[in-house]
């Protein structure tokens, strides 16, 4: 993977418009319905990365978790991402759900068609969702990247159900089930390719948001 596909890779990491080919699994149903989904408060807060470009200064990406509102059921979550391109900032938003398994996270976000950004949860105009496996503690949020030729095999070999394209990208289409049973059996050889590493950024309401992290 070059420089410029993993600065792409970070900055979309969360957004609707990511790319099965990058960080993600493409998929037709969530592991797990937004209405069952459990928040994790570990994910609140505002993120740090430093990605090398390819003129050999780092890349400052910066994402901000937080609920969704009201509207949406209580385990849906927003998230914004910004990088800064020439000093330029671009910004991505999207919503997106976590699912535990075997003490593994995964997040599940929703896409939508492009002028339909949602207010409220309206399943209706989901189009699909892209499946990203983390790891979190206190001071860091690890995100793992897919071994494409690992997922693109278990398609082949029908381990799980899915569509290969033209350009070899995959999109699951087996039912939640099926694919809770495929990553727990096979979600570290899938999501075995490169981390990347956001820090937790400390601000003055950091205190507070400790105490909205700790279990209830």
């Amino acid at each position: 993977m070059t420089v410029k596909q993993n600065v792409r890779w970070v900055s979309l990491l969360l957004a609707a418009a990511l790319l099965p080919q990058t960080g993600c699994v493409k998929s037709k149903n969530p592991l797990i319905t937004p209405q069952k989904a459990q928040r994790d408060t570990r994910l609140l807060g505002a993120w740090r990365a430093e990605i090398p470009a390819a003129d050999g200064k780092p890349r400052v990406v910066y994402c901000h978790i937080g609920g969704a509102g009201e509207k949406f059921p209580e385990g849906v979550m927003g998230a914004v991402t910004v990088q800064f391109e020439d000093d330029v900032p671009k910004q991505t938003a999207t919503f997106f759900f976590a699912a535990a398994i075997d003490g593994a996270v995964y997040l599940n976000t929703m896409e939508f068609p492009k002028d339909k950004a949602p207010k409220e949860q309206a399943p209706e105009i989901v189009t699909g969702y892209t499946i990203t496996k983390c790891e979190v503690s206190d001071s860091e949020l690890t995100f793992h990247q897919i071994d494409r030729a690992a997922l693109k095999e278990a398609v082949e070999s029908k381990k799980i159900q899915g569509e290969i394209a033209k350009d070899g990208s995959v999109t699951l289409t087996a039912p939640t089930d099926d694919l809770v049973r495929f990553f727990k059996e096979n979600g570290e050889k899938i999501f075995s390719g490169e981390k990347v590493v956001f820090k937790r950024i400390e601000t003055k309401h950091s205190e507070a948001a400790a105490d909205d992290r700790k279990p209830k």
